[in-house]
């Protein structure tokens, strides 16, 4: 026989206190490379800056379930995680704590920031035990965004779900968490893992035969016959893969064999990266709406204006807008030509522009531009966008002024800022970069 278990930590360890360079926009670890590990060792924070404990204050504040940190107000884990006796927790009695290596929630470490959750989003169609635990994922909204820094950082998603499909077997990807350890007690320290992929077809033959209706069609397997794997404790938990230097978010611990086979069975972040999108865009977007507009002569009477084009005195508005190039959702400007509203856009470093596109709508009150360079990103700003390899944009403006055919122009002008490139692109009379320019925030 065998018992079915779910994976709430297994795998701190002692923070680093040397100076870390700081981290970019996603799944950058501290980590050097180590040889293969067979059981859990100590995990230091800036090698897993994206581990988020949870813990509820009905329960004395003990850490139950480990997360991911996908986004600074957005935390990724387990759905039986967030559901006490088939009732979904109350999102006010849960805290998450990042940064720390340690369990104990009145650790004191100076790297840590601690959050209250404000929303719970389960998967809708997660039913428990009576679908087999399918669709076994849930997202933890923050009360307040963390401040990101070399301890605290967002593992990468697969935006293009292509890079748990060019796994092979061997593949070794990392596990922390603070669950039990061979002694049938939490870890106080962080403790990570190294947990080879499974081709499906290999583990199905390998677990009892009425664990199979838990390998549903979201599921895939990682772990050794004897070695480290998660425990109790664990779930909830990333398991993440290098690939190109960054570290991708590509399962989530979710229930697993309590016998000398140590397979376990990891929900495919991969497969839910459109409910993830419409969640991210609900958050980082609260206030703003988009309507879809073409070759219109007229805009909403609420069509949120991000700038101008000012003309020996005369004011011309620009307003934020968004168009749709192949898989590609790009910030735009719009303005009025030849009698009908047109969106113009950067994309793939060439002018675009369109006459169907869909323009935002919100209350000035409701939204604020902040100061952003060189590929930054304020606190708070909003989502507008995703590039084609699934990269966030932002919706940006840029103050410039110039001459032309002897007309002093001044301009305050909306266009797309993508981190990665660095700058603010915006199309007008062409393309036109900024480092440094302001991006747009919604006020939650």
């Amino acid at each position: 026989m065998w018992t079915l278990e779910f994976l709430a930590g297994t795998i701190l360890a002692a923070y680093l206190t040397a100076a870390v360079e700081l981290p970019k926009e996603c799944g950058i670890s501290s980590a050097k490379g180590s040889a293969f590990v067979i059981n859990g060792k100590n995990a230091t924070v800036s090698e897993f800056p994206w581990h988020v404990g949870l813990y509820l204050e009905s329960q004395n504040m003990a850490q139950f379930c480990g997360g991911s940190l996908i986004h600074p107000r957005l935390v990724m884990t387990a759905a039986h995680c967030v559901f006490v006796d088939n009732k979904l927790v109350d999102a006010k009695d849960m805290k998450v704590s990042v940064g720390s290596a340690l369990r104990d929630w009145e650790a004191k470490v100076e790297e840590s920031q601690k959050r209250s959750v404000s929303k719970i989003y389960p998967h809708p169609h997660f039913r428990g035990r009576r679908r087999n635990y399918a669709d076994d994922i849930a997202l933890l909204e923050l009360a307040s965004p963390v401040t990101v820094n070399a301890y605290i950082l967002p593992i990468c998603l697969d935006w293009q779900g292509n890079k748990l499909a060019s796994l092979k077997k061997g593949d070794v990807g990392k596990v922390v968490g603070w669950g039990q350890t061979a002694e049938k007690k939490p870890s106080p320290f962080l403790q990570s893992a190294e947990l080879p992929y499974i081709p499906f077809n290999e583990c199905v033959d390998a677990v009892p035969a009425d664990f199979l209706p838990f390998l549903n069609y979201d599921k895939f397997c990682a772990g050794h016959i004897d070695g480290a794997s998660v425990a109790p404790g664990d779930s909830g938990g990333g398991l993440a893969f290098e690939h190109n230097g960054l570290w991708y978010l590509q399962g989530i611990v979710s229930v697993g064999v309590t016998q000398k086979l140590s397979y376990s069975a990891f929900t495919r972040v991969d497969a839910y990266t459109e409910w993830i999108n419409q969640i991210l865009e609900a958050i980082s977007s609260a206030g703003i709406r988009w309507e879809l507009m073409s070759r219109s002569p007229n805009l909403p009477r609420d069509a949120l204006k991000g700038g101008f084009q000012r003309i020996n005195n005369n004011d011309y508005p620009h307003y934020v807008g968004r168009i749709f190039h192949k898989n590609a959702i790009i910030p735009a400007t719009v303005t009025r030509y030849g009698g009908n509203w047109i969106a113009y856009a950067v994309v793939d470093g060439k002018s675009m522009n369109d006459e169907t596109f869909e323009i935002a709508i919100a209350e000035e009150k409701n939204v604020r531009w902040l100061p952003g360079a060189k590929g930054k990103v304020p606190v708070g700003a909003a989502a507008a966008g995703v590039s084609a390899n699934g990269e966030t944009v932002y919706a940006c403006r840029a103050f410039d002024q110039e001459r032309k055919k002897g007309n002093h122009i001044l301009m305050m002008t909306p266009g797309a800022m993508q981190p990665s490139t660095g700058v603010c692109s915006i199309e007008f009379h062409g393309v036109n970069n900024y480092t440094t320019y302001q991006i747009l925030a919604s006020v939650t």
